[in-house]
């Protein structure tokens, strides 16, 4: 079968994204304890001018605190240290932080069988999202990928099969947004679905399975999962099992937040740090 070549955008390592981090020491706010893998990551990121650290918070409770800087424009970015990401997500939404804005958590994924970035919402922040709010989902992860040089991304919204089933809500929904995409309500991505996994990722795949005029099969740069357990499925067997370089953000609110997970290493919670300061 001969199959076409995907698409690889210029900026396809985290070399390269690391490389367009701008050394205007970004101020920013760690929260709760640190481990030592977070402690080596933001010695790195303020030694090599990224960031300097303006204040410690000792837990997700204590971000009211800051609540008028942030609001001000006299912090940039936030780390999450050691503290759990559910309460922090959670004083994040109820402290006045994240406005009315739809808040998204986007990994930036690099596997090694796969010739670029691959970016994924959401998992961790919206559970189930409807299509309202996977609407926001895909506009804030087209700036996270503008921000580190991926322009228009191209964006695969997973679901179990490739085929539309009235039965099955995610495949209604995908063919919506991929319509959508089609007649220029959805800016700055290319969107088509629903897609399953592995038609979004192989271009053998979706062959197979017929997908030969998609912009997105084969080559998708970025995953758009139907709720948080898939989200976070995809992210932790990527990260756990496939050791992918990986980094991520929480984005929409007055100012991003470096995120990890407890088996992230120091590189990977570096990467977080240098996508925050990109989307500040």
């Amino acid at each position: 079968m001969n199959l076409p070549q995907p698409f690889i955008p210029e900026v396809h390592s985290f070399e390269q994204i690391r490389g367009l981090a701008s050394k205007g020491a970004a101020r920013a706010v760690v929260i709760g304890p640190t481990v030592p893998e977070a402690d080596d990551a933001i010695n790195k990121a303020t030694s090599d001018g990224l960031i300097s650290i303006v204040h410690q918070l000792k837990d997700a409770g204590s971000l009211s605190e800051i609540t008028e800087p942030i609001t001000t424009g006299k912090i940039d970015l936030l780390i999450q240290g050691a503290t759990s990401l559910c309460p922090l997500i959670s004083a994040l939404k109820t402290g006045g932080i994240g406005g009315k804005s739809v808040l998204n958590h986007v990994a930036v994924l690099k596997p090694e069988q796969y010739p670029k970035l691959l970016m994924l919402t959401d998992g961790a922040v919206n559970t189930d999202p409807d299509l309202k709010t996977k609407i926001s989902l895909i506009a804030n992860l087209a700036r996270v990928a503008r921000a580190i040089g991926v322009e228009n991304p191209r964006v695969a919204p997973v679901a179990a099969v490739e085929a539309i089933y009235p039965q099955m809500n995610v495949t209604v929904e995908g063919a919506v947004l991929a319509k959508m995409s089609d007649r220029g309500q959805i800016k700055d991505a290319m969107v088509d679905g629903p897609l399953s996994f592995d038609v979004a990722v192989d271009m053998f795949a979706a062959h197979s399975k017929g997908i030969t005029t998609s912009a997105v099969a084969g080559q998708a740069d970025a995953l758009l999962a139907s709720n948080v357990q898939v989200g976070r499925g995809l992210y932790e067997a990527m990260g756990m099992f496939c050791k992918a370089e990986r980094g991520a953000v929480i984005v929409g609110g007055p100012v991003p937040m470096a995120v990890n997970e407890p088996f992230d290493d120091s590189e990977a919670r570096y990467n977080s740090i240098v996508l925050a300061t990109l989307c500040k």
